[in-house]
């Protein structure tokens, strides 16, 4: 079966979305899977065709092939997995594939070593593995093309710059004048803010002057404030400059330390042409220890401040939400400032917050047989309410689909395309969705979670707005989202409160010894201790931690071996994932605060770019 048939023909689109939904639910955030040096997994399908007598065969560090079936009938992205002798063990899993396979498809390698043989006796045998992604040259697994030099793709096409970007990065469009005369400064070595609503060209105009100050040997530099839009801006950047052959990489404070030393080592090796960084990131001078390297600055203004890099002779281009002149002047003295500040005059707000039955609330818009955006929280919650829609209605089939970060990024582009074309007639989304593909006879959009933060509340509306025809804006979150909210975030990167809970119970129960992690009796005993642990705070503890001085790790076959140090008085200010975390959490809470207690008129200012969360 051809994979692009499956995406884009609708009715198969929608079969595959709603019949595999259960497999792109995983909330590691997709780019940290594809981008990750090494993965701890386990092989699924093991009990068929034969395939015991095969793992009982296996021994712990055998290396075993990957081999990607495009062409497989129940999954276009399956990737199969076979033993040192030939016979097949069985495949990685599908939401593990489906992230994985675009990657391998253009050129990537990964190997895999068994870790562990399970069960025996009465129980089923199971294989748990390591893959490590290998970018070094070494022999390919059977199935994907062998790469040279490190990475296939071309290089970018300097030349086809010019000086002026290409439209294709604006969809064909014309660039705004605004946008124009930025692009105009920045050719002529001149640094510039660029004011503009925000999610009405942000993308398209970062994408047109990173690939306007494109330099062999050299990269660009994107500043984000959070990892949230590290990973959207990275998205858009590499959807808009695939044609151009830029290879984009993203870094912020959440990641591993493995993972930020191999986006340096990119860059000192000349392998990335785009960084996007945390702001944290850029606090911590890493940008000045390889300021020779960086060709030009991109800002993307929002969500606290951000110390811009002094870097001689280099032009530098903030883009913002539109302010008075004297505070888009403050954002970078001594830029040219250039303002676009259309009022989204088209809006209106049906209020909606803490309604008794959210459902009723969203089947009442539906009905209404408009094009409809729906934004949600997480995947499970997204994909929760497609479901829930599609069932509805009176005898008609509206066309439900959804789109969240755990659907590959192929898949992400069909389905946006599919709902700009009509062919869907509602898409429910999380902030995944390219705000700036957002078609203009989108009548409703529905906010049924809480955004993350300020920016991300703007973004929603995308170009809605600006047209004769009024767009109507229903707010369905509640104050109630907030605990469940406040884990997830907790268990990216925890608190003060939740790390010290984990240190003095780790220290109670293992002193100076030395424990593993990840590993299920650690789990059992630590959740057994603090009930209200997620699993994936441990995680970002052990990381800060380690970065706070608190701890030492080494890690082998994907797990560490930990072992904490005297607490005595470390700060764990210290932690670049400490403090990022803090920040997103503030993040948060500030909007939270205000979207709970804002009149709909305010919400309704704010949205129009009048005042409130501008």
């Amino acid at each position: 079966m051809d994979p692009e048939f499956v995406l884009a023909d609708t009715g198969a689109l929608l079969d595959r979305l709603f019949r595999r939904a259960a497999d792109y639910l995983d909330e590691t955030p997709s780019r940290e899977v594809e981008d990750a040096p090494a993965l701890y997994t386990k092989v699924v399908g093991v009990t068929f065709n034969g395939r015991q007598d095969a793992v009982a065969s296996l021994h712990p560090g055998d290396r075993l092939r990957l081999v990607r079936e495009p062409a497989n009938a129940h999954d276009p992205h399956a990737v199969r997995v076979v033993g040192p002798d030939g016979r097949d063990l069985g495949y990685l899993r599908a939401q593990l594939a489906g992230r994985l396979s675009p990657s391998i498809d253009v050129g990537a390698r990964y190997h895999a070593t068994v870790m562990a043989v399970t069960g025996g006796g009465d129980r089923t045998l199971g294989v748990n593995v390591f893959l490590e992604r290998d970018d070094a040259g070494t022999p390919p697994a059977d199935g994907v093309p062998v790469r040279t030099g490190g990475d296939a793709r071309p290089r970018p096409s300097l030349q086809a710059v010019g000086g002026r970007p290409s439209l294709e990065l604006n969809e064909g469009r014309p660039w705004p004048a605004a946008t124009a005369a930025a692009f105009r400064a920045m050719a002529g070595g001149r640094s510039v803010v660029l004011a503009l609503p925000p999610g009405c060209g942000w993308a398209a105009a970062l994408a047109g002057a990173a690939a306007l100050n494109l330099r062999d040997g050299s990269c660009v530099l994107l500043v984000a404030p959070l990892r949230r839009q590290v990973y959207h801006r990275t998205d858009q950047l590499r959807s808009r400059l695939a044609r151009l052959g830029v290879r984009v990489l993203p870094v912020h404070g959440l990641q591993g330390l493995r993972e930020r030393e191999q986006v340096v080592a990119a860059l000192r090796s000349g392998e990335v042409d785009v960084v996007v960084a945390s702001a944290e990131v850029v606090d911590e001078d890493w940008v000045m220890m390889h300021a020779d390297r960086i060709s030009a600055v991109l800002i993307e203004a929002g969500s606290g401040a951000c110390r811009i890099p002094q870097l001689a002779d280099r032009p530098v281009c903030v883009v913002a939400a539109p302010a008075a002149s004297g505070a888009l002047e403050r954002l970078c003295p001594g830029a040219e400032v250039v303002c676009d500040a259309p009022l989204r005059t088209g809006l209106r707000v049906v209020d909606r917050r803490g309604a008794p039955d959210r459902d009723a609330a969203l089947e009442e818009v539906i009905g209404k047989d408009e094009k409809v955006v729906v934004y949600a929280a997480g995947r499970e919650e997204c994909v929760q309410l497609a479901q829930h829609l599609r069932g509805q209605g009176d005898g008609r089939t509206r066309r439900v689909g959804y789109l969240h970060g755990g659907l590959p990024a192929r898949v992400r582009q069909i389905v946006a395309q599919a709902f700009r074309e009509g062919r869907l007639d509602v898409l429910v989304a999380t902030a995944a969705l390219d705000e700036e593909a957002l078609p203009s006879d989108v009548r409703d959009v529905l906010i049924a979670s809480l955004p993350a933060d300020r920016a991300r509340f703007l973004e929603e509306f995308g170009g809605a707005g600006f047209g004769a025809r009024p767009v109507t804006v229903t707010p369905l979150f509640g104050a109630d989202e907030m605990a469940a909210r406040r884990r997830a975030l907790v268990g990216r990167a925890p608190d003060r409160e939740v790390l010290a809970a984990i240190y003095r119970e780790l220290r109670r129960w293992r002193g100076d010894a030395a424990w593993v992690w990840p590993d299920d009796g650690t789990w059992a005993h630590l959740s057994g201790a603090l009930p209200d642990l997620p699993r994936s705070a441990v995680d970002g503890a052990m990381a800060i931690f380690e970065e706070a001085g608190l701890a030492t790790r080494e890690i082998v076959l994907g797990r560490s071996e930990v072992q904490l140090l005297p607490a005595l008085r470390r700060d764990l200010g210290t932690s670049l994932r400490y403090r990022e975390g803090r920040r997103e959490r503030d993040a948060f809470e500030e909007f939270a605060q205000w979207a709970l207690r804002a009149s709909g008129f305010e919400l309704l200012q704010a949205a129009a770019g009048q005042g409130g969360a501008s």
